[in-house]
């Protein structure tokens, strides 16, 4: 039987039974750390780079992913992300809207440039969320390596 695809994760295939395999995992974590998780679904995957180490940092990213997706259920971060910030609020969501027709009968439909931090957060979060095509957005002139 092949088993159906329904994602990627970090570069490697997802199916139903790996989600599943994850949620396991994460029930199973004693201490319940998201370091531990992570050590245990890169072992239940075989999920190791080429000198057999297992793959943590890939693991915890794609764990975070399928966490802010509503997929998985992460137990909470203790500590901060390390770069002095603390840790990201939760953003709320406003509330879905369907809309219908074409985009000439929307009215009052306008774009705006997004100015500030917060309007900024919610943006990148909502495209994170809704783009079909794990859209990440290009890093800043002053920051790349070219």
């Amino acid at each position: 039987m092949i088993e159906a695809c329904v994602g990627k994760l970090c570069g490697r295939p997802l199916s139903a039974a790996d989600l599943e395999t994850i949620r396991r995992a994460i029930g199973e974590a004693d201490p319940l750390l998201r370091s531990e998780v992570a050590r245990r679904v890169c072992d239940v995957l075989a999920w190791y780079d080429p000198l057999g180490r297992p793959k943590l940092m890939s693991c915890r990213v794609g764990l975070l992913r399928l966490h802010r997706a509503g997929l998985i259920e992460l137990p909470a971060a203790r500590n901060g992300n390390g770069n002095g910030l603390g840790l990201v609020k939760q953003l709320t969501w406003p509330a879905e809207q369907p809309l219908g027709g074409s985009v000439g009968q929307l009215r009052g439909l306008r774009l705006e440039p997004v100015a500030g931090k917060s309007a900024s957060r919610l943006w990148n979060g909502l495209i994170e969320r809704w783009h079909y095509l794990d859209y990440t957005p290009p890093c800043p002139v002053r920051n790349c390596a070219i």
